[in-house]
C-alpha cells in the first residue's frame, strides 16, 4: 500500500513518465477494458499498473452478466442478476474504487456478497458492501465456505462473520439465476480454506492468489503456506470449464496463464535443484567469519537463488517484475525443494 501511494504521489507530482510496460507472459495483445464488449481469449487489459493507480477502478465485462474490477494490483468480481449484485470479495484499501466501478454498470443493490477466502487483503472493507447495501434498503446475504467460517471463528475475526455457508470442498449456492460451484483445495498451495468459485453458465472462475494473470508469481508466491502444491491445484483448476479467471490479483486470466505458470515452477525448481547440487555448501563454512551455522546456509542460500535466477533470466526475464520475484519465489521454493525429493 505504501508503494501505490508513494507511486500515486509521484504521478500527481509530475514525475518522470512510467517505463514501458513488461513484456506479456502469455504473448497477449492489449486493449483498452470494456464494460459492453468480452475480450478475445488472446486479449488482456492494457497498461494495468497505471491505470489502477488512477481515480477509478478498471471494469471489464467477462461473461453475460459478469464483470472485473481491479484497482491498484487487486481484483473483484461481480455478478449482476435481475433483482441485485453479487460481489465476490472486497480488497482492502481498493473497495471504495470498485465500488464505484460496480456503479459505472448497474444502479441495483448488492443483494450478496462472497468471502473468497480469510484473508484480510482480499476482505476487510466488507463492511463498505454492506453499507451500500443497507442504504438501498437491503440486508445482504454474507456468503462464504464452512471451511472459512470455522477458520474466521477460531482466529477471532473481527470481520462481519458469514450469515451463509457453503460446503466446502465441493458445495454449491444459487444467486437468482446463477449458480455458484465451491471447489476447494484439499491439499492446498496457498490456504487452508483456499477456493475456486465458479460461475456456472458465465464462463468465469474466481479464484485470489492461485495466479496473477499476465505476470509471474508475486514474490514468494504471495504469501503462500506451501509450495509444494502449487502444480496439483492448477491443474485441478485447469480440469475445470471456464474461459476467464479472476485471480485476485494482476490481469484477466486463460489457460495460457496457468499453463505458463506450471512452466515456470518446473524450470525454477530444476534450476534450483542444478545449482544446489553444484555450488557446495562447505565452501560457505567459515568459522573465522561466523560463528553460527546460520550464516554459513544463508549465504549458501543466497549463492543457490542468484545462480537459479540468471538460468531463467534468457526466458522470463522479459516479465513483470521478474527479479523482485524470482528471487522471492527462488528463496521460498528453496526451504522445501529438499523435503520432498
Amino acid at each position: 500500500m505504501l508503494a501505490a501511494a508513494a507511486l500515486l504521489l509521484a504521478t500527481a507530482a509530475g514525475a518522470q513518465a512510467p517505463l514501458p510496460p513488461p513484456a506479456s507472459t502469455t504473448g497477449a495483445r492489449y486493449v483498452e477494458p470494456s464494460t459492453t464488449t468480452l475480450p478475445q481469449p488472446d486479449e488482456r487489459v492494457g497498461s494495468l499498473l497505471t491505470r489502477s493507480l488512477g481515480d477509478a477502478a478498471i471494469v471489464q465485462k467477462l461473461g453475460p452478466r459478469t464483470w472485473w474490477a481491479h484497482k491498484t494490483f487487486y481484483n473483484a468480481l461481480f455478478y449482476v442478476g435481475d433483482q441485485g449484485v453479487l460481489v465476490f470479495d472486497a480488497p482492502q484499501y481498493r473497495t471504495e474504487a470498485i465500488l464505484k466501478g460496480i456503479r459505472t454498470v448497474t444502479d441495483k443493490p448488492i443483494t450478496a456478497i462472497v468471502y473468497s477466502h480469510f484473508h484480510a487483503d482480499h476482505i476487510a472493507d466488507v463492511q463498505l458492501l454492506l453499507d451500500d447495501a443497507r442504504r438501498s434498503g437491503v440486508k445482504p446475504r454474507l456468503i462464504a465456505t464452512t471451511q472459512t467460517a470455522s477458520k474466521m471463528k477460531r482466529l477471532g475475526s473481527t470481520l462481519p462473520l458469514p450469515t451463509e455457508t457453503v460446503r466446502w470442498p465441493d458445495g454449491s449456492f444459487r444467486f437468482e439465476n446463477l449458480q455458484v460451484q465451491v471447489h476447494g483445495f484439499t491439499h492446498a498451495f496457498h490456504t487452508d480454506d483456499h477456493s475456486a468459485w465458479l460461475l456456472k453458465g458465465q464462463g468465469v472462475l474466481h479464484v485470489p492468489d492461485l495466479l496473477n494473470g499476465d505476470q509471474l508469481p508475486f514474490l514468494g508466491f504471495a504469501i503462500s503456506e506451501t509450495a509444494v502444491n502449487l502444480p496439483a491445484n492448477l491443474r485441478q483448476v485447469g480440469a475445470m470449464k471456464w474461459d476467464w479467471l479472476s485471480g485476485g490479483h494482476g490481469n484477466v486470466a486463460t489457460q495460457a496463464d496457468l499453463d505458463l505458470y506450471l512452466r515456470y515452477f518446473a524450470d525454477l525448481r530444476a534450476a534450483l535443484k542444478k545449482a544446489s547440487q553444484e555450488i557446495d555448501y562447505f565452501g560457505f563454512v567459515d568459522p573465522a567469519k561466523a560463528n553460527n551455522h546460520a550464516e554459513f546456509t544463508a549465504g549458501w542460500q543466497a549463492a543457490v537463488v542468484d545462480a537459479a535466477v540468471e538460468a531463467l533470466r534468457p526466458q522470463y526475464g522479459s516479465f513483470y517484475g521478474y527479479i523482485a520475484n524470482t528471487r522471492a519465489n527462488a528463496r521460498f521454493v528453496l526451504q522445501v525443494l529438499d523435503s520432498y525429493l
